[in-house]
């Protein structure tokens, strides 16, 4: 697991270094990257950008064979295992829920 946060004002060439390292993180069996990767104009849905540099962010996960799983609690979540990922996120989600829901009482 990993936690990540860039700049909205990073250069290319320090994205460049973060791919690399994402892909050699993407050749662990089992990896979870959370953060906050500044790249506001990427539509996730359908996978459209304005910005060479998020376009070039698109590419790196795709390639790296990463899955972006949306939540109402972070920025971004990636992963290389999808199913086990989801399970446990979808558990997580529940208790923050309850535990909002229960608060508010």
């Amino acid at each position: 697991m990993g936690v990540y946060y860039r700049p909205p004002d990073q250069v290319e060439p320090t994205d460049e270094a973060i791919f690399l390292q994402l892909q050699e993180a993407s050749r662990s069996q089992s990896l979870v990257l959370l953060g906050d990767f500044n790249h506001p104009d990427i539509c996730w849905k359908s996978s459209m950008v304005s910005c060479r540099q998020s376009r070039r962010f698109l590419e790196c996960i795709e390639d790296d064979f990463f899955s972006q799983i949306l939540t109402p609690l972070l920025d971004l979540m990636l992963t290389n295992a999808i199913s086990s990922v989801i399970s446990r996120v979808e558990a997580a989600w529940a208790v923050v829920t309850m535990h909002w829901w229960s608060s508010q009482s």
